[in-house]
């Protein structure tokens, strides 16, 4: 699990939606407690973030959040297969 102010947890959706480069950017100007294992942590939470939400989607009965959300972890698993 995360904790509290895990900068990795807060990079994942930065990650999910923006990409590498732009995560390498911010991390060769953060000054907080990044180290070598930071950029594999963010990974792990964005790629286990689409199982989330396709988990939250069901519970709540929302079919369009389902949707994007399977899209979104089909993404994610094609993406991991390269």
């Amino acid at each position: 699990m995360p904790s509290i102010g895990d900068p990795a947890y807060d990079f994942n959706g930065l990650l999910t939606h923006y990409g590498e480069a732009f995560i390498q950017r911010i991390m060769d100007h953060n000054q907080g407690h990044i180290d070598n294992t930071t950029i594999n942590r963010i990974r792990f939470y964005s790629e286990t973030s689409w199982s989330y939400c396709v988990l939250h989607a069901l519970k709540v009965k929302d079919h369009q959040l389902l949707q994007e959300s399977m899209q979104g972890l089909e993404k994610m698993l094609l993406h991991l297969q390269k």
